[in-house]
């Protein structure tokens, strides 16, 4: 897909990383599969579309922003719910955004990183038993919905966050802060 949008638009100038897979199992009943599965699809999904844009925007040598989803997970451990595989993958998401933010730093490509709470997406829908119990948890009362999301990526992608790379800014109605 990136060679066929090099070639019709002459370029990538932005890249929003955007995986996320999630299952509630406990640890010790976790099948190695399934953390991988989990590990594959959150990090090296983000990690090889993350590297597919960067090595474009060397090559075009324009610099760009490559925008990486990860979640407010990969900074607290969820509960009720057991998805301390998910947790692990999101931490490793921030962290992958600031290595890459200081190896690409010097081909003026910035790189961030967006840590969204709970949103009303397909990820967070099948989890419905869970959403009241969160709620009240949640300064602002109420689960986000994803248009919540769209000026944080526009702020990130464009010059106004231009001296902005490796930062990770969660977006969770304030559910980290209790």
């Amino acid at each position: 897909m990136l060679d066929r949008v090099t070639a019709e638009l002459g370029g990538i100038d932005i890249a929003v990383c955007n995986a996320g897979i999630v299952g509630v199992t406990p640890m010790l009943e976790m099948s190695l599969e399934e953390f991988e599965r989990i590990q594959s699809t959150n990090v090296t999904g983000v990690f090889l579309t993350a590297r597919a844009a960067a090595r474009a925007m060397v090559k075009r040598g324009q610099g760009g922003v490559i925008i990486n989803t990860a979640s407010m997970s990969g900074h607290i451990i969820n509960v009720p719910q057991q998805v301390g595989h998910y947790c692990a993958s999101k931490a490793a998401v921030i962290h992958l955004t600031k290595a890459m933010a200081v190896e690409l730093a010097p081909h003026k490509i910035r790189v961030n990183s967006v840590s969204p709470g709970y949103i009303l997406t397909e990820l967070v829908e099948p989890l419905a038993e869970y959403h009241r119990l969160w709620e009240p948890k949640i300064p602002l009362g109420r689960l986000g919905r994803p248009d919540e999301l769209t000026g944080l990526y526009l702020y990130l992608a464009s010059e106004a966050s231009s001296y902005m790379t490796g930062s990770d800014i969660v977006i969770d109605g304030g559910y980290t802060c209790l």
